[in-house]
């Protein structure tokens, strides 16, 4: 007899669910493949990077009037989004030690 754990039910049948291990081939680890993570990270911090640099370029230079807030949220984004893209992907392809490793 099958255990609920077990199954997924589909149309009111109960299909044999994949363990994790199968689906990532980790061995049941969950610290195998992070590809999904790194792409995922990259994203976000290429766009906070971006969005930061256009807060900042916005304000600096086309608004009439400055707004202090943004102008530090815009330097917020871009050092953090600076930050991830350094620790995560320059420093380790350029072989740099980070603090983190």
């Amino acid at each position: 007899m099958r255990s609920f754990a077990s199954c997924i039910w589909l149309n009111g049948r109960c299909v044999n669910a994949a363990s994790w291990a199968t689906i990532t081939g980790t061995g049941g680890s969950l610290s195998g493949d992070t590809t999904m993570r790194k792409q995922l990270l990259f994203v976000i911090s290429s766009a906070m990077l971006v969005g930061g640099l256009y807060l900042l370029g916005a304000e600096l230079f086309w608004a009439r009037k400055w707004y202090g807030w943004m102008i530090l949220g815009g330097a917020m984004l871009v050092a953090l989004g600076a930050y991830l893209l350094w620790a995560d992907f320059i420093a380790p392809a350029l072989g740099i030690k980070t603090p983190e490793q």
